[in-house]
């Protein structure tokens, strides 16, 4: 999953998409286990019109008519997504965190273990 959000950022094509409903998921009982998938419509560049439904949901039911930032690929337009900083970096964000915390913690053990012996 991470490798294709990296690819569609790096490799779509950006546009601007509107969002014109959302379909709903009860993930277990109660009211705040409902998310909602917001339903994008964009034109590409050639004009065709596509309508897709977001891979992420939110608690709260998304603004219709909200404009939206849109990736896709030219030769799959349909393979779409909404491009977000918060959906592109909530699984690396932690990996980046623990690889910082692990260096440091190794420089840190590194200058006091070899630095003192001469």
């Amino acid at each position: 999953m991470l490798r294709k959000s990296y690819k569609r950022a790096t490799k779509g094509i950006a546009t601007r998409g509107v969002i014109t409903g959302f379909q709903t998921q009860n993930l277990g009982v109660g009211a705040s286990s409902r998310k909602y998938f917001p339903e994008v419509e964009f034109q590409t560049l050639p004009g065709e019109k596509i309508t897709f439904v977001s891979s992420f949901g939110s608690n709260a039911d998304p603004k219709i008519g909200r404009k939206v930032k849109v990736l896709y690929y030219s030769d799959n337009p349909r393979d779409a997504a909404i491009a977000s900083f918060f959906k592109f970096w909530i699984f690396p964000l932690p990996f980046l965190i623990g690889a910082a915390a692990f260096l440091l913690f190794s420089l840190f053990f590194y200058t006091n273990a070899f630095g003192q012996a001469k």
